[in-house]
């Protein structure tokens, strides 16, 4: 009977082998969760369910609510999307002695960073400071204030709790809500007392920081709310809603997906309330195909539940959004072995740096839902909902069975894919013609050289440029090669295609680095795995503070850098290849056809920068034209 199972295995395609081996292995471990959980496992690359397990019926989900709240809000605002913290005001000022009669609304927009920038560089790293907003309300010229400073807390309803706690405090929120928090609901730096209340609090440290500079409010802070015609004195921006997203998801901030999903229904042009916002979020969820019951943001309360095959339904629907809603989503998802609270989990194994998932706990609870990038270049996502389990128990079978996800080679359809389709070589070839800066490139012709083997021509005005050779390589990546044109005309593939071009192909695999404007025009949707890079961003000493971008393989070889740019007198998109390891030294050119040979062959340009730990630090010079000859330095962090 055995040596029968074993040969059904080795006549069955490799895929299938693969697929029925990996649920095995996740059966197997989830006998170690218990009966009370349940786990879904789809295949998004083949859209196949891999392993299933209880997956229709509802659990607890813990803090994998997160998921719904961070989905939601992202769809209804956009991952740029701030909150603004303004001074208004409907009184006067004297333009000869710079007295401002009347009281000013300090008016909290629902911002959980705002604070002193002393407390934001701490805990956020960036965000908008009672400093800036005091500066800019003392460049207008005010000189006094003849009146109250008032705290407006009127976006949110006054609760400061959740359901859980009776809309009391929670300890476990960490923080009052409120729509004009500061310095997190923290009444002292040492975080050894919470605001009673917070609206007056912020109120006071607005009116302490205009009197440091020499500004006096003459009138006691109050709590308060804007007239309707009070006009905007003074206002700053929190940081983009991807990046608060990251703050939350990846340590699992309680307080943040609180506030954040009274933002959510205060953002329908109603007062932001809990009540509100878990009904915006569960018709959000419902129009992606997934169900949920949720009662708070949070995941605190053991009301909130969903079944897994729900959950990875939510995740598919993310996935199939706008390219920059669900890359903040992914972006803000700990990463095993890496960082949040995952950094202590899956530090060994083919999940480490591989699988981007949230984690949720409550006693007895624990939960682990996400992606997974497979070492055969699938994507898997998964749900594993596990409910009265000893915790501890319960990250040993997810760390288990993150480790069998990570390291699936591919479904029957992903390996049996060896020939590359026409649509997706035209894609390809069309970012190489749209990579080109103000030109009007576009592909004219393409033509099958091989079943994994298409070249497409690119021309601009009925001239031929270039053509690209895109090629399926049995690892299942997708490589590029450049040549040059026969002749200027014809633009048909039959004129201009070539089996062997002079010089040969250099191929060079597909990742955003081929281009010089990457994150543009990259190709991103392709039935085919993304080529594995890391990403570095950052930005330079610049005067406008520009992006630089560096993207390296997994031995950390560097495959471009891309991102500075100067004005048109001398050349942008600066790209360079085969840079080496951690250290590097280069002299070379730009990528821009005009501009190929500079300054007759000389180096165009230096750069020199080094690889620690997380982060690469450099500088770059340039060597001719009329181009800045002062070294501009730059710092980026993996992403």
């Amino acid at each position: 009977m055995l040596l029968a199972g074993l040969l059904v295995l080795l006549l069955l395609p490799a895929g299938v082998a693969d697929a029925r081996s990996l649920g095995s292995q996740l059966r197997s471990a989830m006998r170690g969760a218990g009966s009370h959980s349940g786990a879904y496992v789809r295949d998004a690359t083949s859209g196949k369910v891999l392993y299933s397990y209880r997956s229709s019926v509802p659990r607890i989900l813990a803090s994998n609510t997160k998921l719904f709240t961070s989905s939601a809000i992202l769809a209804q605002l956009g991952p740029d999307a701030t909150f603004a913290t303004e001074l208004e005001s409907d009184g006067t000022t004297d333009p000869i002695t710079g007295v401002f009669s009347g009281d000013i609304y300090l008016h909290g927009g629902g911002d959980p960073t705002f604070g002193t920038s002393s407390f934001i560089r701490k805990f956020f790293g960036s965000g908008a400071s009672i400093e800036d907003l005091a500066d800019e309300l003392e460049a207008t010229g005010i000189t006094r204030v003849n009146g109250r400073i008032i705290g407006d807390e009127s976006r949110f309803d006054p609760l400061r709790g959740i359901p859980d706690s009776g809309y009391g405090f929670d300890r476990d929120l960490g923080a009052p809500l409120s729509a004009l928090t500061f310095n997190r609901g923290l009444a002292n730096s040492r975080g050894t007392a919470i605001q009673g209340n917070p609206p007056l609090f912020a109120a006071q440290q607005m009116a302490a920081a205009l009197k440091g500079r020499h500004i006096k409010v003459t009138r006691k802070s109050a709590v308060g709310t804007a007239p309707g015609d009070a006009k905007v004195l003074s206002s700053v921006e929190s940081p983009p809603l991807s990046t608060i997203l990251k703050l939350q998801n990846k340590e699992s901030d309680n307080f943040f997906a609180e506030t954040l999903l009274k933002d959510l229904a205060a953002s329908s042009r109603s007062t932001g309330t809990t009540s509100r916002g878990a009904a915006a979020a569960v018709r959000y969820a419902r129009k992606l195909g997934s169900r949920v019951r949720m009662v708070d943001g949070s995941g605190l309360d053991r009301r909130d539940r969903a079944a897994p095959k729900e959950v990875v339904d939510l995740l598919e629907g993310e996935r199939k959004r706008d390219p920059d809603e669900f890359n903040a989503l992914l972006a803000s998802l700990p990463i095993a072995g890496r960082d949040g609270t995952l950094s202590n989990r899956m530090r060994h194994g083919s999940a480490r740096g591989r699988c981007h998932a949230k984690t949720g706990t409550l006693s007895d609870v624990s939960t682990l839902s996400g992606y997974c990038f497979a070492r055969g270049g699938d994507l898997i996502e998964f749900s594993l909902l596990m409910n009265r389990v000893n915790v501890l128990s319960a990250h040993r079978v997810q760390d288990r069975m993150a480790n069998v996800m990570a390291a699936f080679r591919g479904s029957a359809s992903a390996t049996k894919k060896t020939t590359l389709d026409l649509k997706s070589a035209k894609t390809v070839a069309g970012a190489f013609a749209s990579d080109c800066g103000a030109c009007q490139a576009s592909v004219s012709d393409c033509s099958r050289l091989s079943p994994r083997r298409v070249d497409c021509v690119v021309a601009e005005n009925g001239t031929c440029s270039e053509v690209i050779a895109t090629t399926l390589f049995t690892n299942g990546f997708l490589y590029t090669a450049i040549y040059p044109c026969k002749t200027a005309t014809p633009t048909t593939a039959a004129a201009q295609v070539r089996l062997k071009p002079r010089g040969g192909l250099r191929y060079e695999p597909l990742t955003p680095a081929t281009f010089e404007f990457a994150s543009d025009v990259f190709p991103k949707h392709l039935p085919y795995p993304r080529y594995p890079v890391r990403h570095y961003h950052g930005t330079t000493s610049q005067k406008h503070h520009n992006p630089v971008d560096i993207w390296t393989d997994r031995k950390h070889d560097v495959l471009g850098v891309s991102g500075v740019s100067f004005d048109a007198s001398c050349f942008h998109g600066l790209q360079f290849a085969d840079l080496g390891h951690r250290k590097l030294t280069k002299h070379g050119t730009v990528l821009n056809a005009k501009r190929a040979k500079a300054a007759g062959g000389r180096p165009a340009f230096t750069l020199h920068a080094e690889l620690h730990g997380k982060r690469f630090t450099g500088s770059l010079r340039l060597l001719h034209l009329s181009c800045a000859k002062k070294p501009i330095s730059f710092s980026a962090k993996l992403v």
